[in-house]
């Protein structure tokens, strides 16, 4: 895994589908190859190449930031794309330019 990282939140999330591979990382996590979707209240992202680590101990999955485009209601990286529902954005996790990005719950003022 690559860094910086793009991170989603675990909570109340769902995966679905076959992985190519799957490998539990004792006292991490669990490494998912391409072939599954993950599902939550924030959207989904779909895995079409590469692996991605579901890290239990942050609650978090944690895909490869390597070639990614960002775009108004997700994102796409190397071998995967994420679409976010309304009312959830991206975000980067410290204010500099190499910084993980993080999905979070918007707000709009109103």
């Amino acid at each position: 895994m690559t860094q910086p990282t793009l991170h989603i939140p675990m909570a109340f999330t769902d995966i679905s589908g076959v992985p190519a591979q799957r490998f539990e990382i004792p006292g991490m996590g669990t490494l998912y190859g391409e072939g599954v979707v993950l599902h939550g209240n924030f959207g989904s992202v779909h895995l079409d190449e590469g692996f991605f680590l579901a890290f239990h101990a942050l609650g978090r999955a944690m895909f490869s930031l390597e070639d990614i485009e960002i775009s108004e209601n997700g994102a796409t990286g190397q071998g995967w794309q994420l679409e976010l529902n309304d009312g959830y954005e991206l975000q980067q996790e410290w204010p500099w330019e190499w910084s993980n990005l993080i999905v979070v719950r918007s707000f709009s003022e109103n």
